[in-house]
């Protein structure tokens, strides 16, 4: 274009409107590569070609990178263009919410790891919902479920889900009685598979397995729940023949405990198990027992941990802060994470509970003990709770005040903001 310098007005008018159509023209056009550049088909793309990013992912595509490039390698050749395939169609299917949740993108990977047991056509499934979980159910059972499945059995392609829960998800959809799937941790009877495929639909596999496994031992359904709220439902079947012969003496002298009397007797075996490496239950006395493990309990409030470790690093849980109030009425509730025997031991001397006995869990990842606690105006602090993140599962599983009473309405709120932040699961028994 020339200058406009020696123009007329009326010339000048025409050189400012054409010059102004122009602009506009080449920013719409500007925006429009911007926007192709950073649609997630492109993204994908440029990721599986691993194409080098100038400028930093964002947080949902981190994961998505982070997935392809576990799938590098050439035995994974065949997976990592599924995987492609498959994030490529569900965003053709209109799924830009699911496609963004880093636990759908991890069950889309197993998919892609578990291709070959596929029975429909991935890109013939429809979406029929604009519920990313509802979408991410119907697309696993398009792929893997011909037969009756049980809907807790869904978990299984979750992050923090065996593999071994995915082949039995598998094999049981297509027809397979549970008791010839591979790798089970228990004796897996005609009852317990019965009680097994009849779990209550909140349960993770692991739960319902525990569940059906009390049932089908003999024990009635409050005593199995009462045992899945324990360390029992969430420690991966480790030492499963030696807690096989707990579960039954517990099932034989369920009468004589209550829920939160069972929990402290199975934390207390499972304390002295761990430290000595055995533990004789045959024949042993109910009121002994829980005579022993009122004096274990009332001993590790007032004494370091069992057991050598000392301290961990941080669990990658972020801790929280929340300011309430104004100058005299002004209050902060704070969670912090608590890193060391010592801290442990603190916490159980002062909330009265045996949480100085999980150093040597806490050190093993398996889970984390965070406090929750408010300072006043005047400086002078509370413990409201202990709360205990089984750390697989990304889910709080207790929560106590004092001496193992319930927490109070505020401090469950806390709780539950604080959860809300760092996308926790709260567990069915809290």
């Amino acid at each position: 274009m020339s200058s406009s310098k020696h123009l007329s007005k009326r010339q000048r008018l025409k050189y400012k409107k054409r010059k102004e159509t122009w602009d506009k023209r080449c920013k719409t056009a500007l925006t429009e590569a911007n926007k192709n550049k950073k649609s997630l088909k492109n993204i994908a793309t440029a990721l599986y070609n691993k194409e080098t990013f100038h400028t930093r992912l964002r947080p949902e595509w981190q994961y998505l990178s982070h997935i392809f490039d576990l799938l590098n390698g050439r035995r994974f050749v065949s997976a990592r263009r599924v995987f492609l395939d498959i994030i490529l169609f569900l965003d053709q299917q209109g799924c830009e919410r699911l496609l963004k949740e880093k636990e759908y993108l991890h069950a889309i990977y197993q998919v892609a790891r578990h291709r070959t047991w596929i029975i429909r056509p991935f890109n013939e499934w429809t979406k029929k919902s604009h519920n990313p979980h509802k979408q991410f159910i119907s697309f696993i059972r398009h792929c893997f479920v011909k037969y009756e499945m049980p809907i807790f059995m869904n978990t299984a392609w979750y992050e923090d889900g065996s593999l071994r829960f995915i082949d039995w998800f598998i094999d049981i959809g297509r027809g397979m009685n549970l008791r010839k799937c591979k790798n089970l941790p228990i004796d897996m009877t005609k009852k317990i598979s019965h009680y097994f495929m009849q779990a209550p639909d909140d349960f993770n596999v692991a739960e319902a397995m525990r569940w059906a496994q009390v049932l089908g031992m003999g024990g009635d359904e409050t005593l199995a729940n009462n045992i899945v709220s324990s360390i029992l439902g969430r420690n991966n079947f480790n030492d499963e023949e030696f807690w096989k012969k707990v579960i039954l003496y517990l099932i034989q002298n369920a009468s004589m405990l209550a829920k939160n009397k069972l929990q402290e007797v199975v934390d207390y075996i499972s304390s002295i198990y761990t430290d000595r490496g055995e533990f004789n239950i045959k024949d042993r006395n109910i009121n002994n027992l829980i005579r022993l493990s009122d004096e274990w309990h009332v001993a590790t409030s007032f004494t370091r941990t069992l057991g050598n470790v000392k301290s961990w690093e941080e669990c990658g849980v972020q801790e929280y802060r929340v300011e309430e109030g104004e100058e005299e009425e002004r209050k902060i509730y704070f969670i912090v994470e608590l890193l060391s025997a010592k801290a442990l031991a603190d916490e159980g001397r002062k909330m009265r509970h045996c949480v100085g006995s999980y150093a040597f869990y806490c050190s093993k990842k398996r889970c984390s003990i965070f406090s929750l606690r408010v300072m006043e105006a005047s400086g002078e602090q509370k413990r409201l709770g202990t709360l205990e993140i089984s750390l697989p599962s990304k889910t709080i599983v207790q929560a106590k005040a004092k001496c193992n009473a319930k927490m109070t309405d505020k401090a469950r709120k806390i709780m539950n903001a604080w959860a809300t932040q760092e996308d926790l699961k709260l567990s069915r028994w809290l």
